[in-house]
């Protein structure tokens, strides 16, 4: 893999956030990606810095040196993340798990988790690194580093503080569950540069306005996943491999069969206004009988859930605690869902459950599952409630739909992604295997 210039690399590491066409799909994303106004952003700099320094002066982190040297790496930073990864707390051998996420150890129950002793290093000391793209990005595209510059913040020093880490402890190999955030994409250069192996781990599904991949392995959910890496970059030198979705294995005998809908969910995100879920769970209830809904917010949504008065029907309606239930133990409990650009829509599709593509919003189609057939598309609230009529009277059968998504479907893999996944990470590690490993479903 070509070794990459220094103003490459710093360029490659804020690649989603140095794309205009990116900020464009999510610049309705204003609690999950990109604060919405200059004092939040000036504010999300502040704590940054405030949390290094404090840090520095203050830590109480343990010696971590066992449990890291020569291990192979697990790293995670989002709940989400860690439910792509927990599988590999089991079955392969010196596994650790680490992030520099410090709440990190709330998503991992088993307690297995290492807590990196990143902020006690500094990063921002190696803030003349960065000076050169922040100067250059500030001159070229003005309007956009002022939306961005928190970002530029807290992913300084990133790279050099991980060099340091992977330096000192000499792991392996490093799983990352991320391949655009800032810190995860720091650590793949990092492992790239010292020649320690990188492995890519899909968590969720990917648009195409992702950056280049740039891992020496990347293990992807199926062969949309590979086309867009492709369609990014070309020449990539990445290797993939399609093992699916080792999470959907626990829910595999969940796989709803029922012949029509008496369940409807109806999921949404930040970006998703509360009045527009209450309008449209109030037509539903109007126009349809005899349903039971679950609506549900994204666990990131820090917003509180109120729907006001909905009308009297022989509906119900219940909110899901996203907290206490995840996204497949929702989906286990109802028989279609609405939602707009999410990929929650791909986990319903596999679990057999009837998927509505429908957004208020003017960011349309993300993930192209309308376009690539995963789900089936509704404009108008009418064409929401004729979709939703329709499934209560005989309920689709649409998990076949998921085969370009999934490359297990119809494989003696299918339901046992993990199984596949670890044979593909004990071969790239030289684990001792009875059989030989496949690369690919």
């Amino acid at each position: 893999m070509r070794r990459l210039t220094d103003q490459e690399l710093r360029e490659d590491i804020f690649a989603l956030y140095l794309s205009r066409k990116a900020y464009l799909n999510r610049r309705r994303h204003a609690h999950v990606v990109y604060e919405p106004n200059v004092l939040l952003r000036l504010r999300a700099a502040a704590k940054e810095v405030f949390v290094q320094l404090n840090t520095f002066f203050t830590d109480s982190t343990p010696a971590v040196e066992e449990y890291l040297r020569h291990r192979t790496w697990v790293l995670y930073n989002t709940k989400n993340q860690f439910d792509s990864l927990s599988f590999l707390q089991t079955g392969l051998h010196d596994i650790v798990f680490v992030s520099h996420e410090p709440r990190a150890a709330q998503w991992d129950a088993s307690g297995q988790t290492v807590i990196l002793p990143y902020y006690a290093a500094v990063p921002l000391r190696y803030v003349l690194n960065y000076v050169p793209i922040m100067w250059r990005t500030l001159f070229r595209q003005p309007r956009h580093f002022a939306r961005m510059f928190h970002y530029f913040v807290r992913g300084i020093g990133q790279f050099e503080v991980f060099s340091q880490f992977l330096a000192r402890y000499q792991p392996r190999a490093v799983i990352i569950g991320n391949d655009h955030s800032v810190h995860c994409r720091a650590m793949m250069h990092a492992g790239n540069q010292a020649g320690i192996p990188t492995i890519f781990f899909q968590h969720a599904s990917v648009m195409s306005d992702f950056p280049p991949m740039r891992f020496a392995h990347a293990c992807v959910e199926g062969q949309d996943t590979l086309d867009k890496f492709m369609l990014i970059d070309p020449e990539t030198q990445t290797k993939f491999h399609l093992v699916g979705m080792p999470k959907l294995d626990h829910f595999f005998s969940r796989i709803n069969n029922k012949e029509r809908v008496e369940v409807l969910g109806i999921p949404f995100g930040p970006d998703d206004s509360l009045d527009d879920i209450a309008r449209l769970t109030s037509y539903i209830m109007t126009h349809c009988s005899g349903l039971h809904i679950r609506v549900r917010k994204h666990p990131a949504d820090p917003r509180t859930v109120n729907l006001g008065e909905l009308p009297t029907t022989n509906n119900t309606v219940e909110l899901s605690d996203p907290v206490v239930e995840s996204a497949f133990d929702y989906l286990g409990s109802v028989d279609m869902i609405i939602n707009g650009s999410s990929s929650i829509h791909l986990e319903a599709v596999l679990l057999n459950v009837v998927s509505l593509y429908f957004t208020h919003s003017e960011i349309d189609d993300l993930y192209a599952y309308v376009a690539n057939g995963l789900v089936d598309r509704a404009d108008t609230y009418s064409e929401v409630v004729h979709y939703i009529q329709h499934n209560q009277i005989k309920k689709e059968t649409v998990r076949h739909r998921a085969k370009y998504y999934y490359a297990p479907l119809g494989t003696p893999y299918d339901g046992h992604s993990a199984e596949l996944s670890r044979k593909v990470i004990a071969s790239l590690l030289a684990e001792p295997e009875g059989e030989e490993t496949p690369a690919t479903c």
